[in-house]
């Protein structure tokens, strides 16, 4: 199977869940047309086996748990809307949690 680059649009929403290709890496977090999107690297379609993936979207001023913080990696932040609307998005690593 090759490695390719893959983009996918995200959602505003506060907590979101992806089904990526197994061992992929995220390396980014844009706005393209419009939308936030995160591109990763990752297996080529078909996927033999695939993970879940949270990401966490937080707003500025957002507080963030003292206990959290050692479970989040930042990923990136989209600004929308001429920068009135602005997301950052980290990766829950424990991905089981409900946050």
């Amino acid at each position: 199977m090759a490695t390719i680059i893959i983009k996918w649009p995200i959602e505003r929403d506060p907590r979101q869940v992806l089904m990526l290709p197994v061992g992929a890496k995220i390396l980014c977090i844009q706005v393209h047309r419009d939308r936030p999107c995160i591109w990763v690297i990752g297996e080529e379609p078909p996927y033999i086996e695939v993970e879940r993936r949270v990401l966490v979207t937080l707003h500025t001023g957002a507080r963030v748990l003292a206990e959290d913080v050692g479970h989040i990696r930042y990923v990136g932040t989209y600004q929308l809307e001429n920068g009135d609307a602005i997301g950052h998005v980290f990766e829950r690593m424990d991905a089981l949690s409900s946050w």
